[in-house]
């Protein structure tokens, strides 16, 4: 592993760091769901007095996301 795929695995370890600290918000009442937006993971958000729970399919696709991004650039800086 080169220097630049050291400094993109980094970037990409705070990245998720900060996607997991700063996770997206819903709100739900009587099957109905309201995006809260995003929020630090220990104060979450709430809409109408209705308390916000994680978005965990929205989380985990930023993730997916992030990590796939992330599988390329190191492929691509891989030495030849």
């Amino acid at each position: 592993m080169n220097k630049r795929q050291k400094i993109v695995l980094a970037i990409y370890s705070c990245l998720v760091f900060i996607q997991i600290l700063y996770p997206p918000f819903i709100a739900m009442n009587k099957g109905r769901v309201y995006e809260s937006g995003y929020s630090l993971l220990w104060s979450p958000v709430s809409y109408n007095s209705l308390v916000g729970v994680i978005d965990v399919n929205r989380l985990l696709m930023t993730l997916l996301a992030t990590s796939l991004i992330c599988i390329a650039v190191v492929a691509i800086f891989k030495d030849k």
